[in-house]
């Protein structure tokens, strides 16, 4: 009996990581303001940067904790396609409703797969969007009741455009209300920030006043 119980811990200990790591069980009731998927990161680089979803999806990925610092470490700020991955489980009884959130919208496709089947949310954007900044760099994905969806992401340049933190996922129907929120709560450090460009802008005009009308160089310099 013990016997049984050392090796059933084992196999949990082995297979409960890879599970927690990989996967984002949307919780019941969802989350109020953001959650980061940074931890669950897998990121495939495509060497030929001409891939299909169809052959991406069969690729191994490597899993990160730290997306931001490994890709910077193994890419080095180098030009390159990567494929990028998230599990999302969605343990309720109730259609989950979610967005995907980015640093910056540097994408050139958005896929969902579920049940082997691959679905095109978004590719590159146009050169005019009407649609705001926030808007242009996140992405709906829905996740059925009691199913499990895979999203991929196909990313130019990531190790300089990632940022520790991100991607966010959230609720579609709050997110918007929780960036305004936070900033609400930050906006001291808003006003103190504006404060002090606005200091350094008055500073540059006036050297360059002095400059314009005295001619003097050590005004430049």
């Amino acid at each position: 009996m013990l016997k049984q119980r050392i090796t059933l811990f084992l196999c949990l200990s082995i297979f409960y990581p890879a599970i927690s790591q990989d996967t984002i069980t949307i919780p019941s009731p969802i989350w109020e303001n953001f959650h980061s998927a940074e931890p669950n990161t897998q990121f495939f680089a495509d060497s030929t940067g001409k891939m299909r979803i169809d052959d991406v999806v069969k690729q191994k990925f490597r899993h990160t904790d730290t997306p931001s610092e490994t890709l910077r470490q193994t890419f080095k700020f180098k030009r390159k396609v990567i494929w990028m991955r998230w599990h999302l489980m969605n343990s309720t009884n109730q259609q989950q409703n979610l967005v995907f959130i980015f640093y910056r919208n540097v994408f050139l496709q958005f896929y969902s797969t579920s049940q082997g089947r691959s679905q095109f949310i978004e590719g590159e954007p146009p050169f005019f969007d009407t649609r705001t900044k926030n808007e242009r760099k996140s992405f709906p994905v829905i996740v059925p009741p009691g199913s499990n969806v895979t999203v991929y992401a196909r990313i130019d340049n990531p190790a300089y455009h990632q940022l520790k933190g991100y991607p966010l996922v959230a609720d579609e129907s709050k997110w918007m209300q929780a960036i305004v929120d936070d900033l609400y709560h930050r906006r001291y450090y808003v006003f103190i920030d504006i404060l002090f460009l606005s200091i350094i802008f008055f500073i540059t005009l006036h050297t360059l006043a002095q400059f314009y009308f005295n001619r003097r160089k050590e005004f430049l310099f």
